[in-house]
């Protein structure tokens, strides 16, 4: 199944001028929290990254509780490109000094591959589901320059 979404990503990018893309940013939007298997509130961590490349979001002592909770991240990682495989790790705890790290109470790893703009439904227990929102925004070369472009914007609700 993997080769087959690569094998579609290459695919995808045949289609397109891309000679003027470089590296793009991978931009983790939100995530949706349809339930968690904690009992009250808990603190949460997410990490995503690649290879060495790696970024974290974490507000610390900000609790999350309840069921369908929208996280608005913005978390940012570069030198992404349609078609990697990128991994992702998530903690939920009730002390700040374990929800980033494997002594997290509750925690939930996985991988997918990057298209321009993407959901992964997750859901690692029975009573602990999930949605990550992404999109890919493009680095543009102009005038010998990298620029962000800005047509690719998380929509509004």
């Amino acid at each position: 199944m993997k080769r087959l979404l690569i094998a579609w990503a290459i695919a995808l990018l045949s289609i397109f001028d891309v000679s003027n893309v470089h590296a793009a940013v991978l931009v983790i939007d939100t995530i949706i929290m349809h339930s968690i298997p904690q009992l009250g509130t808990a603190l949460f961590c997410f990490t995503i990254k690649k290879g060495e490349n790696v970024k974290t979001f974490n507000i610390p002592d900000k609790e999350i509780g309840g069921d369908s909770i929208i996280i608005n991240m913005n978390l940012q990682l570069g030198n992404i490109n349609i078609g990697d495989e990128v991994q992702w790790e998530m903690g939920l705890d009730d002390a700040q000094s374990d929800v980033c790290g494997s002594r997290a109470e509750d925690q939930a790893e996985g991988s997918f591959i990057v298209m321009q703009r993407g959901s992964k439904k997750e859901n690692p227990k029975n009573n602990w589901s999930f949605i990550i929102n992404y999109h890919l925004q493009p680095v543009l070369k102009e005038n010998g320059e990298n620029i962000k472009h800005n047509s690719f914007r998380k929509e509004s609700s």
